[in-house]
């Protein structure tokens, strides 16, 4: 497969050139919307990245936020099929007008709500995206309910965020449980704010998250861990023996005796638990 890197029609600056990008939505009467997550990635590094990530994954992808195509182009050129999710239909109708005839045939676009649309392919496939800050949250958590999986998701996310993702026991959070107990997470590149257009108040972070293959839990179970371990997370600076004191109304006796049976002590934090130990806590609750 050539994974040479595309340019808009020729002769044209890339679309990561802010100037040419600046006079292309200008020409178009389009302008970003701050409100809606509009910032356009204007990094060449950055698109290079995430191809170089996905480059020995399946040829199918689905895209959240294409823009106007810094990215889909890229992977239009380099033969993947691609399924491009954009809300804004001036941004789509931009992006279709980029896209050469010969490609076409390999891109359907979807103007829409990426929240009520469709991700997954019947295909392997993989998942990308620059995606709303706002939406880190839905996005991540969907991502890990998907079935069946991307072999890979390469996101860009606010930088806080990311960190949340990849961390894990003693900062583990509960968004990074969720992936954790779905697959993998790491950080490929650090992404400062000006990297975007226009540049958002915060650093970004490209974080690469792969599912278990096998799955080590079923999706009903990842769910009800999460569920069981939400009740630690809301009173995360508490320790372990107390919550389970307070929630479950155990002496410290049998708390304790649970507690060693996972692993753990009656001090430990949330954010110290390993996924594991989570999983195997809220069995013995459960029974």
């Amino acid at each position: 497969m050539d994974k040479s890197m595309a340019v808009p029609p020729a002769g044209c600056p890339p679309l990561t050139n802010a100037v040419y990008l600046r006079s292309l939505l200008a020409r178009h009467g389009v302008r970003p919307r701050r409100a809606g997550g509009q910032h356009f990635l204007v990094c060449e590094r950055v698109t290079a990245a995430i191809l170089e990530a996905i480059e020995n994954g399946p040829s199918y992808i689905t895209e959240l936020g294409a823009g106007c195509g810094a990215l889909t182009g890229p992977l239009l050129a380099g033969h993947y099929t691609v399924r491009a999710l954009e809300r804004d239909r001036q941004l789509a109708t931009v992006l279709l007008e980029l896209t050469p005839e010969a490609a076409r045939e390999r891109l359907q676009l979807i103007v829409g709500d990426l929240r009520y649309e469709q991700w997954a392919w019947e295909e392997p496939w993989q998942l990308v995206g620059n995606i709303p800050y706002q939406l880190s949250g839905f996005i991540i958590r969907h991502l890990t309910q998907l079935e069946p999986p991307p072999a890979l998701a390469v996101l860009l996310l606010q930088r806080e965020v990311g960190e949340r993702v990849c961390a894990c026991e003693p900062a583990l959070q509960l968004l990074g449980l969720a992936v954790h107990l779905w697959g993998s997470a790491r950080a490929l590149l650090t992404v400062p704010a000006h990297c975007f257009w226009p540049a958002p108040q915060v650093d970004s972070s490209l974080v690469a998250m792969q599912p278990h293959t096998p799955p080590r839990w079923s999706l009903a179970e990842r769910e009800r861990v999460l569920s069981f371990a939400a009740l630690f997370f809301r009173q995360r600076r508490k320790q372990m023996g107390g919550v389970l004191r307070r929630q479950w109304g155990l002496p410290d006796i049998e708390a304790e005796r649970l507690l060693r049976s996972a692993g753990l002590a009656m001090q430990q934090r949330p954010q110290e638990v390993a996924p594991a130990q989570w999983v195997k806590l809220a069995a013995m609750l459960r029974t």
